[in-house]
């Protein structure tokens, strides 16, 4: 028996070195791949001799130091001979999706998770991961259904509820989308994005009031975020309250928001709070940002007009009907704007209002108020006493139909 015994022990060290040659690169290619030690454990792996047991897994860690190492696409490669040795390896896929992410090739990385979670769906990582990429490729159906999963299994996750919100929200569920915003928000009050996202929902809900309160609890504890300040703000002005959409847009405006809404709805405010001035004041300022915005150059060129620039009305509005769109619902309100802002400039031949009419008269014959002009035009300066006539006979069959005199048309809303 003891014989036995020390037959045994003298085989186990011998046995041992070998044993230790087999099992410790691994173990310690592992470790340095814990450590972010990419260089040292891919070339440790590349010493390796390989045997039938352990290849597979060899070239798995071979591709997480090749993928932190950026190369992606041998990274690829040393997954998919994993994968390909050892079906079972369901990692592989995974790991081979974030790698066509990174390179962004998006839609490989999608078939890619697809497959691994049809092979197992148990893994919350890989789901957290699949998700993502699915909601950042707008597969929101597909995104919806995994956060959906895993809210089931923890309704606790701010993360996934914030997600699921997203999926709602581009998914037009509007109502889900509310509901899954607002538990973001009392789970974490400082979410600024889904804070002001909720806050544009309502708006377009037209629910001012509980816009304007996710915007001031919001402030309580971030005052001087300048994207919910000013949605704040602009909250006010839908609410036709424009002493106090001014004051706060004003003190968005001296904590350096000077973005293009910022100035473009603080010179609307005080357009229409009849302070013309400042309100071409902004405008411009919103102008030289963006010369291109239609409704900055409308409100610009009403400024000017309703205040000492009548030339530079002109210019304003000749833009604005230059760059709306020409099957726009407002291009008649424009045409009309400048057929004034010509009326108002004293140098201006009267030919050009008369023009800028006719044209707002063509794309919407049934506005009295154009007729009316349009035949002041031929009377009083084109001398056309029979054109005139019967623009007059027109306005006042128009009058009659509407019971009431037309009122003036300025505003773009």
């Amino acid at each position: 028996m003891k014989r036995l015994k020390l037959t045994l022990l003298i085989c186990l060290l011998f046995a041992s070195p070998n044993l230790t040659h087999a099992i410790e690169p691994l173990t310690q290619a592992k470790l340095f791949l814990s450590e972010a030690n990419y260089t040292e454990a891919l070339h440790l792996l590349n010493t390796i001799n390989s045997t039938t047991e352990n290849v597979s897994q060899i070239y798995y860690l071979k591709g997480k130091a090749e993928n932190g190492l950026y190369k992606t696409l041998k990274a690829i490669s040393s997954f998919q001979k994993s994968y390909e040795l050892d079906s079972s390896k369901i990692e592989n896929l995974s790991e081979i999706a974030e790698c066509y992410r990174l390179i962004g090739n998006y839609q490989k990385a999608s078939d890619l998770y697809k497959l691994r979670l049809m092979k197992n769906n148990n893994d919350i990582q890989v789901q957290l991961d699949a998700a993502s990429l699915f909601l950042s490729t707008e597969e929101y159906s597909t995104a919806k259904t995994i956060y959906e999963k895993l809210y089931k299994e923890d309704s606790s996750n701010v993360y996934v509820i914030r997600c699921l919100a997203k999926c709602y929200d581009n998914l037009n569920n509007i109502d889900k989308a509310s509901e899954f915003f607002r538990k973001t928000i009392r789970m974490n009050s400082s979410d600024m994005q889904s804070a002001n996202r909720l806050c544009n929902i309502y708006i377009g809900q037209r629910k001012y009031e509980e816009a304007l309160i996710v915007s001031e609890n919001y402030k309580i504890n971030n005052a001087k975020n300048q994207r919910i300040s000013s949605t704040n703000a602009y909250i006010y002005y839908l609410k036709k309250n424009y002493p106090e959409a001014i004051n706060r847009f004003e003190k968005c405006y001296k904590n350096n928001d000077s973005t293009l809404f910022t100035l473009k709805y603080l010179g609307i405010s005080c357009y229409s709070n009849k302070a013309y001035e400042k309100a071409k004041n902004y405008l411009e300022k919103a102008f030289q940002l963006d010369s291109t915005d239609v409704q900055t150059c409308n409100y610009l060129g009403l400024a000017c007009y309703y205040s000492f620039y009548k030339k530079q009305a002109i210019s304003y509005m000749k833009k604005a009907v230059s760059i709306v769109s020409p099957d726009s619902s407002y291009l008649s309100s424009f045409y009309f704007n400048l057929g004034q802002a010509y009326d108002a400039y004293d140098k201006s031949d009267c030919k050009d209002a008369y023009v800028a009419y006719q044209k707002a008269y063509q794309l919407n014959p049934k506005d009295g108020n154009t007729l009316l002009f349009l035949a002041i035009r031929c009377d009083r300066c084109m001398n056309d006493r029979q054109a005139a006539l019967e623009y007059y006979k027109e306005f006042l069959k128009s009058a009659r139909n509407q019971k009431r005199k037309p009122e003036k048309k300025t505003l773009l809303s």
